[in-house]
Formats: structure tokens, sequence, C-alpha cells
């Protein structure tokens, strides 16, 4: 069954940058230190500390949320503007890639196996998806991201008969009226279109942002 995604904008896990404590080391029980002992008396042991180590400091506000990121948003820059999102200076060498602080709780999500990826909110919603270009084997590079609506829909041919499924993070929450296709290029083409224009006055008339990427998040 071939599905096609069709969303309002056609269009990573990357490891967030942390500080962490320095390392506390133990000298191991019963193991013979240097203590100025005289010949024939025992060597001196290291104690074992019983004192709790200290916690590790919460990250710095300018660190918590530090991610590489395309420097290019193509599309709803100013929705993931408004979400939080700080493009900050480039990255030396990497001039398609930027420096960008996200907002508290977001993640960047690496598509595995795939030169893609993805950052979600505090509540693992997607809200921009990004790519690379696969200049060589060895390494990919960002070079551009969109932000993703929460609306949008996908057509779906089943058999001989064609529809639109309504979806809001991917979930179905409408379907319209299937039509019939019969292997003929302009009636099947007029039925897709007839039911894509049905799916979109749906939207228009329930959402009618649907297509704003800084729409009906909240």
């Amino acid at each position: 069954m071939p599905i096609y995604e069709v969303f309002p904008t056609p269009l990573g896990q990357g490891n967030l940058v942390r500080r962490t404590g320095p390392a506390i080391i133990i000298n191991q029980e019963d193991v013979p230190v240097t203590d100025g002992s005289t010949a024939g008396e025992p060597a001196a042991t290291a104690v074992m500390d019983d004192t709790p180590a200290p916690t590790p400091p919460a990250p710095d506000a300018d660190e918590q949320w530090l991610v590489v990121l395309p420097r290019e948003i193509s599309s709803g820059g100013v929705a993931l503007a408004v979400a939080g999102l700080e493009l900050l200076d480039p990255v030396p060498g990497a001039p398609l890639q930027s420096y960008a602080r996200l907002p508290p709780g977001w993640q960047k999500i690496e598509d595995e196996g795939r030169c893609s990826g993805r950052l979600v909110d505090e509540q693992g919603r997607t809200r921009a998806r990004f790519v690379y270009r696969d200049d060589n084997p060895y390494a990919c590079e960002v070079v551009s991201m969109e932000a993703v609506a929460r609306y949008g829909y996908r057509l779906v041919e089943e058999d001989c008969g064609v529809c639109v499924e309504v979806l809001c993070e991917g979930e179905v929450v409408h379907t319209t009226a299937t039509l019939t296709i019969r292997g003929k290029r302009r009636k099947d083409a007029e039925a897709r279109q007839a039911v894509i224009l049905k799916a979109r006055a749906w939207l228009y008339e329930h959402f009618p942002k649907w297509r704003d990427p800084s729409a009906y998040w909240d």
C-alpha cells in the first residue's frame, strides 16, 4: 500500500554539552604508602575516606542545551525562534553549521542509519527536521533544517481506491471518503486531487492556521 506523506513543509540524537565534576581518586584500602617509617616497623596504610563524594555541579545555563545545527533554516525559522531556539556562532571550519541553544527540555535526535534527524520538545513532539548532505562515505554535513507544523495530511492508495488521512503529530484524526481509481491516468489524477482538496478544506475549517509551524502546540 503506497503512502505519500504530505506536510505544509516538505520538510538530530546529538549529545548535549554538559560539564562534569572533577574525578575523585580514593586510595585502595591496605595499599602500603611511604610515610617515613623506619626499618622493622609496619608501613602505614591508606585509610578509605567515608566522606560522601560531592555532587557534580549542574550544567551552566549557557551549556545545558548547546548543540550543533544547520546554520540555515529553510522554512519556519520564525516559529523556531518564537519557541526559544537560538542560533549562535558558526562552527569553526564548518560554515554550514552553527552552535545553537535549544529551548529548555528540547533534544536533538539523530535518525539511526540515516543522514537526518529532528528536534523534539519537552513532550517528545517533533518540532523540526534536518538533513545532511552525504559528500563522502565517511562524513555527512548538515545543510538544512525546517520547522514542522503540528497538522498535515497524507495520500493513501489501496486496491482501487484513494483517500487522504489528516494527521496530528503523525496520528490520524480524520479520513476523507474513498474515491475509486481505475488505472486511467486523467481520471485517477482527478480523484487524487479531489480527496486532497477535501482534506485541506477540513483542515482549514477546523484548524485555520494548520500550515503555520508555530500554531496549535500550546
